[in-house]
């Protein structure tokens, strides 16, 4: 895995590009406050240009902006410290450390939608960390069905008595 930050000189800020082992975009984020509605429409036309690693550099190019290559924090501190739940940190760590960097990163790509999962249902009891980790980084937590949400049964007749 490989992370690029793009420096442009238009706006403060940068982009952030996260690219697989195969060179193909997984994630790119637009990190500023002050990027004027054209420069946005400039880059999203040119989104193309960076679908793959080999084509970065000359995205970075015709865009005015410095590329500049950066290290992808993977570690276990980072994900404890999102997960924000602190049991059992021995046995998570050593599941942890098992995980290839890709699926480290998506754990905690993921992490953010089970963490907002967890907010949007306060009833749920979190799992602890190695529970995650051992089954659920994959999940994706926007379409799990809330928790507290009424469910439908067979026998629901609406609210109607029968005869």
């Amino acid at each position: 895995m490989t992370k690029y930050k793009l420096i442009p000189e238009s706006f403060d800020g940068n982009i952030a590009c996260y690219y697989n082992d195969a060179g193909y975009l997984l994630e790119f984020v637009i990190n500023s406050w002050n990027i004027k509605p054209d420069g946005h429409k400039e880059i999203l036309e040119n989104l193309g240009y960076l679908l793959t690693e080999q084509l970065l550099p000359q995205f970075a190019q015709m865009m005015s902006m410095q590329c500049r290559k950066a290290k992808i924090d993977l570690s276990f501190d980072r994900f404890w410290i999102m997960y924000g739940y602190a049991r059992n940190r021995i046995q998570a760590e050593k599941v942890y450390n098992k995980l290839t960097d890709m699926k480290k990163y998506y754990a905690l790509v993921n992490l953010k939608g089970y963490l907002l999962y967890c907010k949007r249902n306060p009833g749920y009891t979190k799992m602890l960390p190695e529970s995650y980790l051992l089954g659920h980084t994959q999940d994706n937590w926007d379409k799990v069905e809330d928790y507290n949400k009424p469910k439908n049964t067979a026998n629901d007749t609406g609210g109607q008595k029968g005869n």
